[in-house]
């Protein structure tokens, strides 16, 4: 047979070069691939009988690091999956410290025995004469003018204060006894609160104080199907700090403030896991009026279209503590949290891409105990399933958030705010939001590789990225601007709860009632406060390609051994390689690439560093790093077989239908035959789908 030479002038593609060389060349061209393939693959990091060189060491810690950052990926995704189900199930909301409001002043003047022997009676020189006016509280200093540091208020004023009190105790004095005119009298209120300096009638010596704790809030009674606003007081009297328990009284005026009502007295049935009172009626008429069981609670928080719909609230109520120091000087809210959200199925594709990832590193982990098996160390990017289709995803996830009128936005952007102020303890799912801009920022990455042409450590990316979403509070707090930015929208929200008075109403009290609130559109500046910060890691993303292009530039030959997975292989068989830069002088693509219809050389983004080729004596091989990153396996030595196409080949040979098309290549030694074959049942025999591996191929 003759021999046909290639002239340097034209380049021939690759079908001609196997149409035209000898077949002698090409078997003992081949025959050496399958001697390399024995003595080291070139994905291969070293045998385990052998002792590993510095780089190989590197480069195998570099790619079981990247396993690490699928795993971290695939972990957050199934915890967005898993807050979603609980979104649309309504269940597993935690209890929260809502709000403290302290009254310290009160607590100092009540000093540490009696009420006749505190401050408080002090700074009436001793005496418990009925007053006019009332008596205001300041840290070194008592005035019957004002406080000076307290801003004008109609509800701190006497005239309100007294009236207040002539009302609880015209209302409740048929059941609460010790506010019967006839046993006790006011003295005078110290402000700024509901507290109350009382005496009793035939014993002005014993003193005590009347505390009202006053909420407007909403109630609900099942069996009438009726519900509306109410004034919600719990009353207590202190004469002895030392006192080891303090009773506490219900006095509620439904309807109020919108009407004037009388208080009615009440008692305490439960207090349910939901953060409701259950309270029963004390009728002053037990014979002609029936016993209410009434529950009620604070809403506050907020929903989208209805509180059964989308809605963050929380259920609060105040502590009745047995402490009289905690009674007189701390109202401390808590209460259980309800997020709801019927749109929360629009997350569940983080599920899919968990399996999705999930599966492709199974796979990788099969084709590594394949290689053990066969005396190599071989550690493939386990990233590969999660960064060949960024883009799309992203795409989802803001079809997702546009499908859920962006609630999970608006309610991330409020819950920083809340956290920044660190007033309100509130509760979001962030796992959801942190799944959802996980992807967008690797896609960044992604479209920063490859713009600049560069490949970036994917472990690199998960890194920054879950520094910058744990930290975004703190980097916020380093731009103040943005800051009180998001300060003030938690504030300006929060406040949307006090229901505002109809203007054609006429005002019966300077009270509000105080529920959950429709969620207002937080502004650009709002959205760019809650952003920026988690993308803000990109810079040191721009800051490493910057330095791969420097150390690249200046170091060449250098950066490639250090960065390539197959420089000890190269360097070992260098009497079979050629030169980088001799590769001009090859045809530009192999046969898989050919066949696959993937450009090797054109894989940037956010991928680890590989060798897309090994040169074998003047002939090009895609290397097993190469053809794993382009999502392909080999099974049975045989067939070449596309990683996310394994399970749909496995339900074809099951069902006996081929619902779908595949298309696989068939495998001969080292050469990938250009010829796609479409799968069908009978296709590929149970036999030969296992086992899994990959090597170089022509």
């Amino acid at each position: 047979m003759q021999q046909i030479e290639v002239k340097s002038s034209s380049r021939p593609s690759i079908s001609q070069i196997f149409a035209q060389v000898q077949p002698k060349v090409i078997t003992k061209s081949l025959s050496s691939a399958n001697e390399f393939g024995r003595q080291q693959n070139a994905a291969t990091c070293g045998n385990p009988k052998k002792q590993l060189t510095t780089r190989q060491r590197v480069h195998l810690v570099r790619r079981v690091l990247v396993i690490g950052a699928a795993i971290t990926y695939i972990a957050t995704s199934l915890s967005a999956f898993r807050d979603s189900i609980t979104l649309l199930q309504n269940f597993g909301d935690p209890s929260v410290n809502f709000q403290l409001y302290e009254s310290n002043l009160v607590g100092v003047y009540a000093g540490e025995t009696t009420i006749r022997e505190s401050p408080l009676l002090a700074a009436l020189n001793g005496s418990t004469t009925p007053r006019n006016g009332s008596l205001f509280l300041e840290a070194n200093s008592t005035s019957f003018t004002g406080c000076s540091t307290a801003a004008p208020s109609i509800i701190y004023e006497d005239a309100f204060q007294r009236a207040m009190f002539q009302t609880i105790v015209q209302s409740t004095a048929y059941n609460l006894t010790f506010l019967d005119p006839a046993r006790s009298e006011l003295i005078m209120p110290p402000q700024l609160s509901f507290f109350y300096l009382m005496r009793l009638v035939n014993d002005p010596e014993d003193v005590y104080l009347l505390t009202v704790a006053q909420s407007l809030q909403e109630y609900y009674i099942t069996k009438q199907r009726t519900a509306g606003p109410l004034t919600v007081n719990t009353i207590a009297f202190i004469n002895n700090l030392r006192a080891d328990h303090v009773t506490h009284h219900f006095a509620l005026g439904l309807g109020s403030p919108y009407k004037k009502v009388a208080f009615e007295v009440y008692e305490m049935i439960e207090e349910t896991p939901e953060s409701f009172w259950l309270l029963k009626s004390i009728s002053p008429n037990p014979l002609k009026e029936r016993s209410k069981l009434v529950l009620t609670t604070n809403p506050t928080g907020f929903y989208l279209h209805s509180l059964d719909e989308q809605a963050n609230f929380v259920n609060t109520l105040w502590i009745l503590s047995q402490d009289p120091r905690h009674v007189l000087s701390r109202w401390e809210w808590v209460g259980k949290t309800v997020t709801r959200d019927s749109w929360a199925w629009v997350h569940f594709l983080h599920f899919y891409y968990a399996v999705n990832a999930s599966f492709s590193l199974m796979i990788l982990f099969v084709v590594m105990f394949s290689n053990y098996r066969l005396g190599r160390i071989w550690v493939g990017d386990a990233f590969v399933a999660i960064s060949s289709k960024l883009w799309l995803r992203s795409l989802v996830v803001l079809l997702s958030w546009y499908l859920d009128g962006f609630f999970s936005l608006k309610e991330f952007v409020l819950y920083n705010g809340n956290e920044l102020l660190a007033e309100r303890q509130s509760n979001t799912y962030t796992s959801i939001m942190k799944a959802d801009l996980q992807l967008l920022y690797l896609s960044l990455v992604g479209i920063i590789g490859n713009v600049c042409q560069e490949r970036i450590d994917p472990t690199l990316a998960m890194l920054l990225f879950n520094i910058a979403f744990e930290e975004r509070l703190v980097i916020t707090r380093m731009f103040p601007d943005m800051a009180k930015t998001l300060e003030g929208l938690a504030t300006s929200d929060y406040l949307l709860g006090i229901n505002r008075l109809d203007p054609s109403l006429p005002e019966v009290s300077p009270l509000r009632v105080w529920t959950a609130h429709k969620l207002s559109n937080p502004s650009k500046s709002a959205y760019a406060a809650t952003l920026l910060p988690v993308f803000s890691t990109l810079v040191f993303v721009l800051v490493y390609v910057a330095l791969r292009k420097t150390f690249q530039y200046f170091h060449p030959d250098l950066a490639h051994q250090w960065t390539m997975s197959t420089s000890s292989a190269r360097s070992s068989l260098s009497s079979h390689f050629s030169s980088r830069n001799s590769e001009v002088d090859r045809p530009k693509l192999t046969q898989f690439e050919i066949a696959s219809g993937i450009e090797l050389r054109a894989r940037f983004g956010i991928v680890t560093d590989y060798d897309n080729y090994v040169h074998i004596k003047g002939m090009k091989f895609a290397s097993a790093d190469g053809v794993h990153t382009s999502g392909f396996v080999i099974a049975n030595s045989r067939f070449l077989i596309p990683t996310d196409s394994l399970l749909s080949i496995i339900a074809i040979k099951v069902t006996r239908v081929r619902f779908k098309n595949i298309y696989i290549y068939e495998v001969d030694g080292n050469r990938v035959k250009e010829t796609a074959r479409l799968v069908y049942p009978e296709t590929i025999a149970w036999t030969d789908l296992f086992p899994l591996n990959l090597k170089i191929l022509l």
